[in-house]
């Protein structure tokens, strides 16, 4: 063999022997379950500002200002887990989005109940809403110091400007929330102005991310006991189980229904006598209050009208006549009947009761809320007006009264751009039984010739709405007909002249 030939050998043998000990020199490659425990800085900050992106989300469509805002607190938690080990601040950020967590599936508890109102405006609710902006801007400010406190062992300089930014636009966004912003186009201003902004400051989250990411810095290793899928999934099981028991118990109010007394008029016969012969309707009558029959005594005059709503979709009808299509809807059944009355008191003559009474002749499917918005003239002076009603149904020939859950004034825009102010009764119906019906009554002062009020009955068709909205709370905030409510309405058309000595009963279809 020549020398050349053995010198290669030897070459490649050492060549082999050398990198065989450099391979046993490396320590072993982890398996999985360890690799998978690994995260780099980056993925976690992806996670964070990810989560501040869905906790910005408010828009109130599609429940997108609870899934979105859910979604981003889990986030932020997962990030906060993952950078938990690095410094003291992010294990009290990852404190502070498990909390937030927490109270966030409460509120979307209560939201899915007819209380989600109630509370918002109790003292409870206010107080929670105040804490969780505490803890929120608490978190905000540990995560800087955290990000600094990183930034230093990554070797960076340490800044934290975009953090700072967002407690800036956190602040005034709480501030401003105090203030109610009428003019529309206002607020879209300050909508537009408040989400450039906010898109500017998770920019600037970014870049601090790539940075960290450029460095090379490696968050610390650490055995993760619940992993991230499993963690999703008992935060889908605790909102499920706070909204199932909502929908199932809470979509209601709770009414207070007894069994009607049969001798509950015997101390008002002679007065429902006389006004069953001024053309008050002997049916509507017998729904009456006591309380409300002894209002009426005296009484000179009654004007009475009657109409049928339909709740329905109804069903289209298509006519074409000399080339020309016509489209329009008929209604086969109206399943509400209507009827309004004004009784005329005795006195100086412009003294008026006014009942509207709602009878449901055909069931329409009762689930959630109902509310019956009763709207009386500007000029008349609200606080001299006297209230009344209650809701009545049968069931195995007994017939149950209760009042209504709550009468309260509210004051809301209409969808003419007009402030009204009306009176509401929120009440609601039980599932079964049948002759369901209701009716309010107010009394007041005539203070023009002409003039006419009206009442409107909400009726819930579906229990697909979230975040729950009771009847009432859903003319005020968005009006009226849509998917999960309709309307009907009675008016009264109320003239000076149509009250005489001889006054006859008149009935307008």
């Amino acid at each position: 063999m020549r020398d050349k030939d053995i010198f290669n050998s030897n070459e490649e043998k050492t060549e082999k022997e050398f990198e065989k000990e450099i391979l046993e020199a490396l320590p072993e490659i982890p398996p999985n379950s360890i690799s998978q425990k690994v995260f780099s800085c980056r993925r976690a900050m992806n996670y964070i500002i990810a989560g501040f992106a869905l906790t910005a989300v408010t828009f109130n469509v599609f429940a997108l200002n609870y899934i979105g805002v859910t979604a981003g607190y889990f986030l932020l938690m997962l990030g906060f887990r993952t950078l938990s080990h690095e410094n003291k601040w992010f294990r009290c950020c990852f404190t502070a989005s498990i909390i937030q967590n927490v109270l966030q599936v409460f509120y979307v508890g209560i939201s899915s109940t007819v209380y989600r109102g109630a509370f918002s405006e109790s003292i409870y609710g206010i107080v929670f809403t105040a804490v969780r902006a505490l803890i929120w801007i608490l978190m905000l400010f540990l995560f800087a110091e955290g990000l600094k406190t990183l930034q230093k062992k990554a070797g960076l300089k340490r800044r934290a400007g975009p953090v700072a930014a967002m407690i800036i636009w956190y602040l005034t966004l709480y501030c401003l929330s105090v203030f109610q912003i009428a003019d529309a186009i206002v607020f879209f201003a300050f909508g537009a102005v408040f989400l450039i902004v906010y898109i500017f400051i998770l920019r600037g989250l970014h870049k601090i991310s790539k940075a960290l990411y450029a460095s090379g810095y490696a968050v610390k290793a650490f055995p993760i006991k619940v992993a991230d899928k499993w963690l999703a999934l008992i935060l889908a099981a605790a909102v499920a189980v706070v909204v199932f028991p909502g929908f199932t118990f809470f979509s209601s109010f709770p009414m207070d229904w007894n069994p009607l007394s049969e001798s509950e008029h015997s101390e008002v016969e002679d007065i429902k006598e006389q006004l069953i012969d001024l053309g008050f309707p002997e049916n509507v009558l017998n729904d009456i209050s006591e309380e409300d029959i002894k209002a009426c005594e005296g009484a000179v005059g009654v004007k009475v009208s009657v109409d049928e709503r339909a709740v329905n979709e109804g069903r289209e009808v298509v006519e074409k006549k000399a080339g020309t299509t016509t489209r329009s809807t008929v209604y086969d059944v109206n399943e509400c009947v209507i009827t309004n009355i004004v009784v005329k008191l005795p006195g100086d003559g412009r003294r008026l009761k006014v009942f509207h009474h709602f009878y449901w002749r055909t069931d329409p499917g009762f689930r959630g809320t109902e509310a019956v918005e009763l709207w009386l003239p500007a000029k008349i002076m609200r606080a001299g007006c006297e209230f009344s009603g209650r809701v009545l149904y049968e069931k195995d020939g007994v017939t149950y009264v209760s009042p209504y859950y709550a009468v309260k004034d509210e004051m809301y825009t209409s969808i003419i751009n007009r402030q009204s102010m009306s009176t509401f009764y929120d009440f609601s119906m039980p599932a079964d039984g049948e002759n369901k019906r209701c009716y309010v009554s107010c009394e007041f002062i005539q203070l023009e010739d002409d003039m006419n009020t009206q009442a409107y009955y909400y009726h819930q068709k579906t229990l697909a709405q979230f975040p729950v909205y009771t009847a009432s709370e859903h003319v005020v905030n968005y009006g009226f007909n849509d998917s999960a409510f309709r309307r009907v309405q009675g008016i009264t058309e109320i003239v000076h002249d149509d009250f005489t000595d001889e006054t006859q009963p008149s009935s307008d279809e």
